[in-house]
């Protein structure tokens, strides 16, 4: 929910940033929590395949940050920030298989895929335009690029800051 998980979340990853901005210093690393994970057996040729024992939500949370990050580094013409959010959010080109599903490094649980799927699939989210506007992927999307949007208004370089805030969410979220 947005109370209990979405603003805590965004109001650590604006700090740190903040703290990134204003000092030039590397803050201490935001522990998220511990993730679970099992490599499932691969086929050769096959993309490598790993179950989230625990840490789904986590994963998938953070997933929807990334792409709230590119969405407004989009906006503001950050095209090396959407690129590294991309990168985070989709396999290769060359490693996808016939599946379009393969597309994504992250496959949420079954009753979410399909608005997470035509979520993070868009180039930019037109959230009326959904299947389903109100689902609560639909709606943590909306928060997060609201409040980036809403963050950036206060920055004198919006491409500086989303630089920033891409390094944050990249590498102070562990």
């Amino acid at each position: 929910s947005e109370e209990r998980q979405w603003r805590p979340l965004w109001n650590d990853v604006a700090r740190l940033t903040d703290n990134l901005l204003m000092r030039g210093a590397d803050p201490a690393a935001h522990f998220m929590g511990a993730v679970v994970l099992q490599a499932l057996p691969k086929r050769t040729g096959a993309l490598q395949r790993t179950s989230i024992i625990d840490g789904q939500q986590r994963l998938t949370t953070l997933q929807v940050v990334f792409d709230a990050v590119r969405t407004e580094a989009a906006r503001v013409g950050a095209p090396r920030v959407v690129s590294l959010m991309e990168d985070l959010l989709f396999n290769r080109a060359a490693e996808q298989e016939p599946d379009p599903a393969t597309k994504f490094k992250l496959h949420p649980t079954y009753k979410d895929q399909e608005a997470f799927f035509e979520l993070i699939g868009s180039e930019s989210p037109h959230y009326k335009g959904l299947k389903d506007p109100s689902h609560r992927l639909v709606k943590a999307h909306r928060f997060f690029s609201e409040s980036c949007a809403e963050w950036l208004q206060d920055k004198a370089d919006p491409a500086e800051a989303i630089e920033k805030l891409s390094d944050t969410v990249r590498e102070l979220l562990s």
